[in-house]
């Protein structure tokens, strides 16, 4: 299993931080795209990844950061589809798979009529939405949990990919809670949204803190924790520090375009 980071940071524009997203790559080559801002479909020029081949596409909730970049990216792959098709080569024919909040199915649908209303398609997608759950496919496990962040407007997940005998865990956006720690449990890579600027662990407002991660890593045994989603108000070091009060493990702070092995 491979994480690439494409994006590590949040709708406000700078050069080296594009919106969120996270491309998980398996051994048997099977690939994953953990949330899909407004910028980052473009980091997948900077990367020997080929997009017309992604499987599975999961959004953890409706804010621009993390949905805005969805509709124009299935654009970008059905074009390229039938652009490499007229040069002869195969186009895309396998199915493309959406995971995500609960809603999700309506907002996709609204969005499509909105601004991509054509279903020029040469391939099946198929539109899910999940709560908390566990559900099992050929060669992975996805498991969900709804966790608070916005939650009088919508429903946020976090989620866990368990395949090729690692465990992989996405916080998405959202504060600390008991949640996010029962669905970290002894992930070998936890992936945190770490922009909650107050003091504390983050049990308020949207955001856990850089300390709320690390508490969370902590009491999950998680084996490496990213803190992600960085507004860059903080500085790297103290990012570090706030995470390190509670988590005695590896810590390394999500950067774009940084691959990790898991």
């Amino acid at each position: 299993m491979k994480l690439t980071i494409l994006g590590s940071g949040t709708s406000i524009i700078k050069k080296d931080r594009l919106a969120p997203g996270y491309l998980v790559e398996l051994n048997s080559g099977e690939s994953f795209l953990f949330d899909c801002g407004g910028t980052v479909a473009q980091r997948f020029a900077n990367i020997k990844f080929d997009y017309l081949g992604l499987d599975h596409i999961f959004i953890s909730h409706p804010h621009p950061d993390h949905l805005g970049g969805l509709i124009s990216f299935l654009h970008g792959i059905v074009l390229k589809s039938m652009y490499f098709g007229c040069l002869g080569k195969k186009r895309r024919k396998k199915k493309l798979l959406l995971h995500g909040y609960p809603g999700f199915v309506k907002a996709y649908k609204s969005l499509r009529k909105l601004i991509f209303s054509e279903s020029i398609e040469t391939y099946p997608i198929k539109v899910m939405e999940y709560k908390n759950q566990k559900v099992r496919y050929p060669g992975f496990i996805i498991k969900t949990a709804i966790v608070p962040h916005a939650e009088k407007l919508f429903k946020s997940l976090a989620l866990r990919l368990e395949a090729d005998g690692k465990i992989f865990f996405y916080s998405g956006d959202t504060r600390y809670s008991k949640q996010l720690v029962k669905l970290a449990e002894n992930a070998d890579l936890a992936l945190i949204d770490s922009s909650g600027l107050g003091a504390g662990l983050g049990e308020k407002g949207y955001h856990i803190t850089p300390e709320g991660a690390g508490k969370v890593a902590q009491e999950a045994r998680v084996k490496k924790l990213i803190p992600t989603h960085h507004y860059d108000v903080k500085p790297a070091k103290q990012i570090l520090q706030e995470a390190k009060k509670y988590f005695s493990g590896e810590i390394v702070l999500a950067e774009d375009l940084m691959v990790i092995k898991i």
